[in-house]
């Protein structure tokens, strides 16, 4: 962290700190946490079990659920969020991403909690 970086946090807002350390820490951590999520889905047979329904969709029921009229039908009744996308994502790095941003979800609290203390300590 430079001088300047450690400015810019002072000078944000209130999440600069966790803004910065996601910005400059992420890929790292991917690369620390992905081998362990990766051991820890195969153990458990999940990513299998995934790929299996994941195939299924893709061969099957995708193109009924991308058609138009299903779609629109969908939309209608506010459950086409619900519905699978065409997101090729790959399991790990999804559950890796999602670990990853609830580290910092968790930091940010944290440091509001942090702050907040110290503001009525003052």
């Amino acid at each position: 962290m430079s001088l300047e970086d450690s400015k810019k946090i002072l000078a944000g807002d209130d999440n600069a700190a966790t803004t910065y350390f996601s910005q400059n820490t992420t890929d790292s951590l991917k690369k620390m946490i992905m081998p362990i999520i990766k051991t820890s889905m195969e153990e458990n047979s999940v990513a299998g079990y995934y790929n299996t329904i994941n195939d299924f969709y893709k061969n099957n029921a995708k193109q009924y659920v991308e058609s138009s009229s299903l779609m629109s039908m969908a939309k209608s009744f506010g459950v086409d969020s619900y519905l699978p996308g065409s997101s090729d994502v790959n399991l790990d790095e999804y559950v890796t991403n999602k670990a990853i941003s609830g580290l910092f979800t968790i930091i940010a609290l944290k440091l509001e909690k942090i702050l907040l203390h110290k503001l009525l300590h003052f």
